[in-house]
C-alpha cells in the first residue's frame, strides 16, 4: 500500500511540474533555441539552398521587409502544413499576391501564383501574417523563389522527398 501511495505522490508531482499552464506561441524559436531544435537537412536538389538567414527576431528574411515564420524547406508530411509570410506593418485583411518561380527544371510547373489575405496572428513583426501552403509547390526535389506583389523577396523555398 505504501508503494502505491508513493507512486501516486510521485506521479502527481511530475504532472504538476510538467504543466505550467503556458500556452504555445506563434513566434519562431530564438537563436539559442534554434540551434537545439532538429531541423530538416538541406534539400537534395543540386544548386538549391533554401534561405535560412534569420533576423534578430527569428524571422527568415533577406530584405527585412518580407519574411517567413516557419521553415523554408519541407518534405513528406510537412508539405500538408503551411508557413506564414510576414510583411512589416501588415494588418489583418491586407492582401498580397504571391508567386513561386521554379529554380531549375525539376517540377512540371514553371511558376505558381495566387492571392492571399492577412490573418490575425501575433508574430515578431506585428499582428498579421499571410498563410501560404506547401501544396501548390509540393513537387519532390523542387526549388522556388518567392515573389510578393511582383517583387523578388530573395527568399528561396525548397521541397525535398
Amino acid at each position: 500500500m505504501r508503494v502505491l501511495a508513493l507512486f501516486a505522490l510521485l506521479l502527481a508531482a511530475c504532472s504538476a511540474a510538467g504543466s505550467n499552464g503556458a500556452e504555445a506561441t506563434a513566434t519562431p524559436p530564438s537563436a539559442s533555441e534554434s540551434s537545439q531544435t532538429l531541423r530538416p537537412a538541406a534539400t537534395p536538389v543540386t544548386g538549391c539552398e533554401p534561405t535560412r538567414a534569420r533576423d534578430a527576431d527569428g524571422v527568415i528574411t533577406s530584405n527585412d521587409r518580407i519574411g517567413i515564420v516557419g521553415e523554408t524547406f519541407a518534405f513528406g508530411d510537412l508539405m500538408n502544413g503551411s508557413i506564414q509570410v510576414v510583411r512589416r506593418a501588415a494588418i489583418p485583411g491586407d492582401q498580397m499576391s504571391v508567386r513561386f518561380d521554379q529554380v531549375g527544371n525539376t517540377a512540371p510547373a514553371k511558376w505558381v501564383s495566387y492571392g492571399v489575405g492577412a490573418q490575425a496572428l501575433v508574430t515578431p513583426w506585428g499582428n498579421a501574417a499571410f498563410p501560404i501552403g506547401w501544396k501548390p509547390i509540393a513537387f519532390e526535389d523542387s526549388c522556388w523563389r518567392l515573389i510578393v506583389d511582383g517583387a523578388d523577396t530573395g527568399i528561396v523555398l525548397a521541397v525535398g522527398h
